[in-house]
């Protein structure tokens, strides 16, 4: 899995998922830019700087001011991938209004993966209050959500069991990469959402998703969404022009999910989300939802 997911995400590098214009189609929905940074982590375990690329609501490339900071939402990408694979989903994010920072560490690495989670927390914080950053007062620490592919979906709920702060999580495919689920995930605190399809043949969904979905604690806030067989494991989360069997518009449907999540638990409206579980009915690839009582 590990090979596959190197190559088609090492494709991406030379793909026009990245050369997107600043210019959004829809004027309702902010203009955005990329920032390569490399933060430096304090935290004495994990990569020795965070490599990132943060994609960001922008006027002529300045970050635009807004009051309290944007709220901020940290991405994991799967096994062999890279943060420009995920550009698409950043640039869909950040245009909602988000600073989406799009992790480019541990290539296959899920404990090292998971270790860089907790410390882009740590930094960014640093960052957001370091008057010479670029990020100074732009990033709203106390709406910081989690959200991952594949291996770092499971890095996701890996970091959230350890949380130096994240509000919430929201996890694509998630694999236990090596770690587990079953032992690590029955402490944490903060809402999860997943999303997995029943044509995922790289990852069962029964054996990941739904295994998540158990090990995390009742007294949370949970759901597995989970959709029929023409859902694979890359049009969960990635939009690859080479990819044909990638849909763009299955991928627009998992944004839209995401982004109601976080709307709900990182800017304090929950009607998007409501409004998307209340009309499953209306949802061609709608299988079920888990969800917790």
């Amino acid at each position: 899995m590990t090979k596959w997911l190197f190559a088609l995400c090492g494709l991406a590098l030379c793909s026009p998922v990245h050369a997107q214009t600043n210019e959004d189609p829809e004027p309702s929905r902010l203009k955005t830019s990329i920032r390569w940074e490399r933060f430096e982590n304090t935290t004495g375990a994990g990569s020795k700087t965070l490599g990132s690329m943060l994609v960001y609501p922008s006027q002529k490339r300045a970050l635009v001011e807004k009051e309290g900071g944007w709220p901020v939402i940290v991405f994991l990408h799967g096994s062999g991938g890279f943060a420009l694979a995920y550009t698409a989903l950043g640039r869909e994010l950040a245009a909602r209004g988000y600073i989406v920072v799009l992790s480019n560490t541990a290539i296959s690495d899920a404990e090292l993966q998971r270790q860089d989670g907790n410390a882009l927390f740590v930094a960014l914080q640093a960052s957001n209050q370091d008057e010479d950053s670029f990020w100074h007062g732009g990033l709203n620490m106390e709406r910081v959500g989690l959200a991952g592919h594949s291996m770092g979906g499971g890095s996701t709920a890996h970091v959230l069991a350890s949380n130096p702060g994240y509000a919430a999580g929201f996890c694509f495919a998630p694999w236990q990469g090596g770690l587990d689920f079953d032992t690590d995930c029955g402490d944490i605190e903060v809402p999860v959402g997943i999303v997995h399809g029943e044509g995922d043949t790289t990852l069962a969904w029964e054996l990941t998703g739904k295994r998540l979905f158990d090990a995390l604690p009742a007294r949370i806030e949970k759901f597995l969404y989970l959709r029929d067989g023409a859902i694979t494991h890359m049009n969960v989360a990635l939009r690859l022009p080479f990819a044909s069997r990638v849909d763009k518009a299955l991928f627009a449907d998992h944004i839209e999910l995401c982004a109601a999540f976080f709307a709900k638990h990182l800017q304090k409206d929950g009607e998007a989300l409501k409004s998307l579980f209340a009309n499953t009915a209306d949802d061609d690839h709608f299988v079920e939802l888990f969800q917790s009582e």
